[in-house]
């Protein structure tokens, strides 16, 4: 009842209190006070709600700030956990890697140089893709890899073209019967001469080139084989290493000496497809360049390195000459220097230098001997003209003059 007094000054509850008592007069007074008490309290929050509306917004915002910063949080958490995945999951590689080590530990010892890991183990080396390729497939791959770079690539040539031996009209199909008959005729009457024999043999150490209407079919080997005199053709290439004989050239050295090189030249003819089709005349090719590579070359090193470092040149020369002819399909074994001579000219003079050389030479000898000599008597007159020695010299030579039959003594008025 205190309650209810202390509200009659509020117009809102005594509109309250007026509207809720009418509705039952009879009624009981507990559930009219329940009424006013809930509405008292609605007043009450909505009191509390207006008056402290900027102390809800700072709890909403710390609210915001708590929630940011335990995220930030749950975010380093799951960074550390990831972290510390990855550093475990390295770590079981280094193991594995260190154990398949071990276990490999003697076939890696036989090898050469091999990388090693941050503990100082050495770690076997990544196997080369092209390693196991044959040397016809790596120049094969390396012929596809310039004609991707090249602006105007040259059309790669197959080990076989099978498709280039189908005909494509009437007058091949009469062109091959005809060859066909003729052919027969010439192998079974071998005095016809105006047809060829329709049979060739490769001797071993050589490869044919099959062509049917000027169109490369395929590679043949060493033996016996069949072709149509109207429209096929077989070219021969030689396989076993030739060599040839340079001409002496003039070259000029570093130190501008002019000399003879006298070279030879061993190679081979591996992939005839491209020596026919890449080339005209392969052997002319690769001698102009194995020229010109030996001026290019010795005109790098002085003349006192063609004589010491001679192998060391030549396989400069070849490398030089291998990587620029490999393209027509020829591989350059080796090539030697018989020879380097000098011209008449640089002959006299390393000749006088040689001889001014080593007057030099003797003349400092004999100077370093004088100066020697020089320093052996002036340590001897310095030990003889001590009292010492002086006195050491006077018995020897008194020894000397009693062992001797007659003994003159000078005095200063007499004579004995």
């Amino acid at each position: 009842m205190d309650k209810i007094e202390n509200q009659g000054n509020d117009p809102f509850l005594d509109k309250k209190a007026t509207q809720n008592q009418p509705n039952k007069p009879g009624g009981d007074d507990s559930t009219g006070q329940h009424q006013v008490q809930l509405s008292f309290d609605q007043f009450e929050a909505n009191n509390q709600i207006k008056q402290a509306p900027g102390q809800t917004s700072q709890q909403s915002s710390e609210k915001q700030l708590q929630g940011n910063q335990q995220q930030q949080s749950n975010q380093q958490d799951q960074y550390q956990v990831q972290y510390q995945q990855l550093m475990q999951q390295q770590q079981q590689q280094q193991m594995a890697q260190q154990q398949q080590f071990v276990q490999q530990g003697p076939m890696m010892q036989q090898g050469g140089n091999h990388p090693m890991n941050q503990q100082g183990i050495k770690m076997p080396q990544q196997q080369n893709p092209n390693s196991n390729l044959s040397e016809k497939q790596q120049r094969q791959k390396k012929r596809e890899e310039m004609a991707k770079k090249s602006k105007y690539p040259r059309v790669l040539i197959p080990e076989s073209a099978e498709e280039n031996m189908e005909f494509g009209g009437c007058y091949q199909n009469c062109l091959y019967c005809c060859g066909s008959v003729l052919g027969t005729l010439r192998a079974c009457i071998p005095c016809i001469c105006c047809v060829d024999y329709p049979f060739l043999q490769i001797n071993q150490g050589q490869e044919g080139i099959f062509q049917r209407f000027g169109k490369f079919t395929k590679t043949v080997k060493a033996g016996l084989h069949q072709f149509n005199p109207c429209t096929d053709k077989i070219f021969v290439f030689n396989t076993k290493q030739q060599t040839y004989d340079m001409v002496k050239q003039f070259c000029i050295t570093k130190d501008n000496m002019l000399i003879q090189v006298d070279a030879q030249l061993f190679y081979r003819i591996v992939e005839p497809r491209y020596a026919k089709y890449y080339c005209d005349n392969v052997l002319q090719l690769v001698v102009q360049l194995a020229y010109t590579t030996v001026r290019t070359i010795i005109g790098q090193f002085i003349l006192q390195d063609l004589f010491e470092k001679k192998q060391e040149i030549a396989n400069a020369i070849q490398q030089f000459i291998e990587e620029n002819a490999w393209e027509w399909g020829v591989s350059i074994d080796s090539i030697l220097i018989k020879e380097v001579t000098p011209t008449a000219d640089v002959a006299d003079s390393l000749n006088a230098a040689a001889k001014e050389r080593r007057l030099a030479e003797s003349k400092l000898i004999s100077a370093r001997s004088d100066v020697q000599s020089a320093k052996l008597m002036r340590e001897a007159a310095d030990i003889l003209n001590s009292s010492a020695a002086m006195q050491i010299r006077y018995l020897e030579t008194i020894n000397k003059l009693s062992n001797s039959s007659k003994v003159i003594f000078f005095g200063d008025n007499e004579q004995q």
